[in-house]
């Protein structure tokens, strides 16, 4: 069972006290829960709950969605978007033309994390036109390339 929103945002630090919640599509496997929040001062944010213990699911197309999801390498390690707000990961890719949004608050925990980021308005990339693509293909070049030429490769743990 998850955790309330209420909780979920006591644990980022949010007063949930006629907080209005709106959950948002998301790969349910991923991430078990993703809302939009509008708190009482009118704050708008995105809760993210997501949690080690992720079902399979029912079917292999379910399953390729949490296969291996402890291993720090995988891209489903279930942990992976905390981490990368806890270490600014996404500071690496400043000058590039990509921001992430910016974290507002983080709970991680060894088998949960719940993040609070900033509402970025704008269209999901689902319903982007065929010209919209290019200019962020080129901002994903930009950002990578340090990394692919030997450049700038900040350490880890684990």
């Amino acid at each position: 069972m998850l955790p309330t929103i209420a909780e979920l945002l006591e644990r980022v630090g949010v007063d949930a006290t006629d907080a209005v919640a709106e959950e948002l599509p998301h790969n349910r496997w991923l991430s078990p829960g993703v809302w939009r929040i509008r708190t009482r001062e009118g704050q708008l944010a995105v809760l993210k709950y997501t949690r080690s213990d992720r079902s399979p699911g029912d079917t292999p197309m379910d399953a390729h969605w949490t296969a291996r999801d402890h291993d720090l390498r995988r891209w489903t390690y279930w942990c992976r978007e905390s981490l990368a707000y806890q270490h600014d990961l996404a500071s690496e890719y400043d000058g590039s033309g990509i921001r992430a949004p910016a974290c507002l608050g983080a709970d991680v925990d060894g088998s949960e994390a719940v993040l609070l980021l900033e509402w970025v308005a704008g269209e999901p990339g689902e319903v982007w036109q065929v010209p919209s693509y290019g200019p962020a293909a080129e901002a994903i070049g930009r950002a990578q390339a340090p990394f692919l030429l030997g450049g700038r490769c900040r350490r880890f743990p684990g």
